[in-house]
């Protein structure tokens, strides 16, 4: 219906049907800032909108079928700026454009068996080892900053006794529990066992020896799930899992120059 006492506003039911956007969804423009009444009858609490913002409306529709996120959206209606419009569109094209890429390559994946090259997995042997760790459950999304954050605190403890031993690692589960989060332990080994005081927020384990099977990613941390495949797929082929956890060693951290190892347990030392 349309306000009877104000010509050229819409009341939030008339706007949903003429905007094709949702009551719902309207109030949860409102709420962000995106899409805001004109008015709201204190009493009711009832949304009035003007005619006017069907044209904003039509935008936010148009976008959003193109998947441009909301905050692009409320830059472009805030900016009313063809050049900040063509700029923002052009970056989502870019996104959209990886996706496709990352969408091709999954559908040649699927087109070809899982392969691992002779020479790709190696075996290695560790003797046992004392590391210095810290745990905790970690979004997937936060896990490399909360890895750098845990790795200069063991590396400031371990100073005490001359400092850690190899590049830093972390400790996961074989099993994962949760696509979301994960449990990680970082470490840093040390070359002999020393008492750690509880206030460095930090404890000394005792890792067994261990044959593990390695593979390198060399690539960013996001891809790295690609690795664990082959990984997976070399050990369930020549071998078995011979432990609860899995390793990963960080030899090179600098961006482009990424350089990780993947260690699974696969027997005894």
């Amino acid at each position: 219906m349309t306000d009877p006492t104000t010509p050229g506003l819409l009341a939030i039911g008339a706007f949903s049907r003429a905007s094709s956007i949702s009551v719902r969804t309207l109030r949860d423009y409102h709420e962000m800032g995106l899409l805001v009444p004109v008015r709201v009858d204190r009493s009711s609490g009832y949304r009035y909108y003007d005619v006017g913002q069907l044209v904003d409306a039509m935008a936010i529709v148009r976008l959003r079928q193109l998947d441009v996120p909301l905050t692009a959206i409320r830059a472009i209606l805030d900016a009313r700026d063809p050049a900040v419009t063509e700029r923002l569109l052009a970056e989502h094209r870019l996104a959209i454009e990886r996706r496709l890429e990352e969408t091709e390559r999954i559908l040649l994946a699927l087109r070809q068996p899982l392969e691992v090259p002779d020479g790709l997995v190696e075996t290695r042997r560790t003797d046992d080892m004392h590391v210095l760790t810290v745990a905790a459950d970690v979004p997937g999304e936060a896990i490399e900053g909360w890895l750098a954050r845990a790795h200069d605190q063991l590396a400031s403890v371990a100073k005490a006794v001359g400092g850690g031993i190899g590049a830093p690692g972390a400790f996961y589960p074989v099993q994962l529990e949760d696509e979301s989060t994960e449990h990680v332990e970082a470490f840093v080994q040390v070359a002999r066992p020393f008492l750690v005081p509880p206030s460095a927020g930090v404890r000394l384990a005792a890792v067994p020896g261990t044959v593990w099977a390695v593979i390198s990613h060399r690539a960013p941390f996001a891809g790295i799930g690609d690795s664990y495949r082959l990984l997976g797929a070399w050990v369930g082929a020549h071998t078995s899992t011979g432990g609860s956890r899995v390793a990963e060693r960080y030899l090179d951290q600098r961006p482009g120059h990424e350089h990780t190892e993947i260690w699974w347990p696969i027997g005894p030392g």
